[in-house]
């Protein structure tokens, strides 16, 4: 059971005495099951007195005790009080002057944090008490959901485009502390044999879902041969990087509100949480993880429509911002970008959907693996009790992949 430490106490007092609270108690319970975030424990915290009560949730990295953190842990949580403290701050602002009737502003509010390595932590409004939801990640998102993360990435996506064109000056210096990748490190990605090992060991995954049909077969062996190199060319692509990316894209990271809480079909809000592995990239880093991950096979299908709807979304907001998307983002670069990670999230789909299908207590554990590409590739070789939902997501990826020749 997780334990308040003095430093969180502190924390949350400076946030109570805000809210006109004196005397209180805390209660604490966990937020997510194990495989729900693989950077620290989220917990829901109650702040409350005969008089009131107010609910905040608190993001706090892993003890590692008389140990210093890893190096990626305290720059995954550095980035995140970036992004809640000055990166949202400047893009509202930003909207504001230019009018924008409808903003990005699908995040939480923070009310306090720590960047004191070995206890940085977040304290962030409790959205379930607003109605919000999270949707069950063993099953595909809806085409309702999937439009609306879509359109809410491109007006986010818009902001940076709209700020490198018409301050270019400021983009710079608001995303320079986050330009690279936290994986862009020498300790990731100081072995190409290293990846490749980590690729192999996934499309066993792979090999076993469309096992019997040769020629698919041989596509995924293209693809695998092809893919270590990819990635490392990704990481390291300094033309791709136009947009402040979200870069962790899977719907554990996404809430959901809705007109009629009973009726999931269309949500009327979405808030996107997470923001741990944002950097500089292309926002088809974003849209292409997002897509692979969470498409069923129709969905899958439809991929065009909703490579024109994250376009066309994106075109409208940065109109409203005075800018010709032709001269911003023109539709062949963004076209190039489609095909390039396209290809590149295969990787992470075949990860990300082993772990949305996998039972929680059969959840890898990262917290020691955090920069050792040994430990996180034998942090995968776990097994999903429902194989037959795994082998048909991949296998439909695959058909999907090779029809359109990624």
């Amino acid at each position: 059971m997780f334990e308040l430490t003095e430093h969180h106490k502190q924390l949350i007092d400076e946030v109570a005495r805000k809210k006109g609270f004196t005397d209180y108690e805390l209660t604490v319970a966990p937020c997510l099951s194990k495989g729900g975030n693989f950077m620290g424990i989220v917990s829901a915290v109650t702040i409350h007195n005969s008089e009131k009560k107010m609910e905040v949730v608190l993001k706090s990295a892993f003890s590692y005790e008389n140990e210093k953190p890893p190096k990626m842990l305290s720059e995954a949580y550095k980035r995140e009080i970036y992004m809640y403290t000055r990166i949202f701050n400047e893009f509202f602002k930003f909207q504001e002057e230019y009018g924008i009737i409808e903003p990005f502003n699908s995040v939480t509010k923070i009310q306090n944090y720590s960047d004191v390595e070995g206890s940085q932590c977040l304290i962030m409004e409790n959205l379930k008490t607003g109605g919000y939801q999270l949707w069950d990640k063993t099953i595909p998102l809806t085409p309702e959901h999937m439009e609306k993360v879509i359109q809410e990435y491109a007006r986010f996506h818009a902001v940076s485009f709209a700020m490198k064109h018409k301050n270019p000056k400021l983009f710079e210096e608001l995303t320079s502390p986050i330009e690279r990748s936290i994986f862009d490190n020498e300790d990731m990605i100081s072995s190409v044999d290293k990846s490749i090992s980590y690729v192999t060991t996934l499309f066993k995954n792979v090999y076993e879902a469309i096992e019997g049909d040769t020629h698919l077969t041989e596509y995924a062996k293209e693809i695998e041969t092809k893919l270590p190199q990819h990635l490392w060319e990704g990481i390291r692509r300094k033309d791709v990087k136009c947009v402040v990316s979200h870069g962790d894209c899977w719907c554990n990271n996404f809430m959901f509100k809705y007109k009629e809480p009973q009726n999931r079909v269309t949500p009327s809000k979405i808030c996107i949480i997470d923001w741990q592995l944002a950097s500089l990239n292309s926002p088809l880093y974003d849209f292409a993880y997002f897509f692979l991950v969470h498409a069923d096979k129709e969905t899958l299908n439809k991929y065009e429509e909703y490579l024109d709807l994250y376009y066309n979304t994106l075109s409208k907001q940065l109109e409203n911002f005075d800018c010709d998307p032709q001269e911003v983002f023109p539709y062949a670069t963004f076209e190039e970008h489609a095909n390039f990670y396209g290809f590149y999230q295969v990787l992470i789909a075949i990860i990300v959907l082993k772990i949305m299908l996998c039972e929680s207590e059969d959840a890898p554990e990262f917290s020691d693996a955090l920069e050792d590409i040994d430990k996180m590739i034998a942090g995968m070789e776990f097994d999903v009790k429902n194989k037959e939902v795994y082998h048909n997501r991949l296998k439909d990826l695959f058909e999907f992949l090779n029809s359109r020749n990624f």
